[in-house]
């Protein structure tokens, strides 16, 4: 591909030349043009590409417009040069290490008062670790060692907590939400690895729970239907 011919390109394409000139990304955007893998291009709108992204990225992250984060994440297997993308993987491995540590928090905090009935003081810190950024950069990014590595430190202190709260009486106050909400959100990682055994054994945990609570509520919403009859019965026999 001739060099002549990238602006050309830029220009024809909206979403990146919104990204490089606008300084901007919708959730919509798609960068999976076949022209963008070429590293002579990558090269070419290399310095744009990098101000873009750090701008997208300041301005969107931890706002409410946070879902550009992910639309920039979307673009990096396109636009970025190896070494750029060794220094995104860097600032990611820094989010989410800060998500394993309130992650290990949150778990050391319920092992310290496992019968505590109200929330512990950590749990949206815990919850927001597994929000829908980080789960991103665990299914994008794990091909980087260090990546892959906190991954794996995640899931296993993630699993550490099931097993707490598997154990805790059924009446515990958070323990079935919390319990259902960490599955949900682990369900999203794309690839868990050698901890694949241990999300199966909750998720059957989980089903077989939730559907025993079912049937507790129908049997006890049966009764009432019952007792309902019977004093309808009793009234209607004794006029």
């Amino acid at each position: 591909m001739k060099e002549e011919n990238f602006e050309e390109i830029i220009k024809n394409d909206e979403s990146l030349n919104k990204l490089l000139n606008q300084k901007d990304v919708s959730v919509f955007s798609n960068f999976s043009n076949s022209n963008f893998k070429n590293e002579d291009f990558k090269k070419h709108i290399n310095e744009a590409y990098r101000t873009s992204y750090k701008e997208v990225f300041d301005k969107s992250f931890g706002t409410s417009e946070e879902g550009k984060v992910t639309t920039l994440f979307r673009s990096v297997e396109f636009l970025a040069t190896p070494e750029f993308k060794e220094e995104i993987c860097n600032d990611l491995e820094k989010i989410i290490t800060a998500a394993l540590i309130n992650i290990d928090t949150y778990k050391n905090t319920l092992q310290s008062k496992p019968s505590d009935v109200n929330m512990p003081n950590h749990y949206k810190k815990f919850i927001n670790a597994l929000n829908i950024v980080n789960i991103d950069i665990l299914n994008r990014f794990d091909d980087n060692e260090k990546i892959k590595t906190i991954k794996n430190q995640i899931l296993t202190s993630v699993f550490d907590i099931c097993d707490i709260l598997s154990q805790l009486p059924d009446n515990t106050a958070y323990k079935m939400n919390t319990y259902n909400l960490i599955l949900e959100k682990v369900q999203k990682i794309k690839d868990l690895g050698n901890q694949k055994e241990r999300f199966e054994i909750h998720k059957q945990k989980e089903k077989t729970k939730n559907i025993g609570m079912q049937v507790k509520l129908f049997a006890g919403l049966a009764l009432v239907i019952l007792f309902a009859i019977i004093r309808i019965l009793i009234t209607f026999l004794r006029h």
